[in-house]
């Protein structure tokens, strides 16, 4: 994300800088907030909104399609809410090898 970023002039906070998302990326007043998946660690929770652009990245496109899979076999409020959400685009799921979809 760091090289991502540096190389693509888009300004970034410091992981876990903010209490609302592991990263937040800006460029041209725009910003996204960035939640980094990993099997072994807790996701934060994140909030879906209109108001608010999510990215939740990936290490590789077999993280994100095991993650797919398993949220669209929940039904739990939570697993809906993020279904809806990435569904009218206020969540955005990429993986690291595809950082460019990062539409700021």
């Amino acid at each position: 994300m760091r090289d991502y970023c540096v190389s693509h002039a888009v300004l970034f906070t410091d992981l876990d800088y903010n209490d609302s998302a592991d990263m937040l990326i800006t460029k041209d007043t725009k910003q996204i907030g960035i939640f980094i998946y990993s099997k072994g660690a807790k996701m934060r929770k994140l909030t879906v909104s209109s108001d608010s652009k999510v990215a939740i990245v990936f290490l590789n496109d077999d993280s994100a399609r095991e993650f797919v899979n398993r949220l669209y076999a929940s039904y739990d409020k939570e697993a809906e809410v993020l279904k809806l959400g990435i569904e009218y685009n206020y969540v955005k799921l990429v993986d690291s090898d595809h950082l460019d979809q990062l539409v700021l």
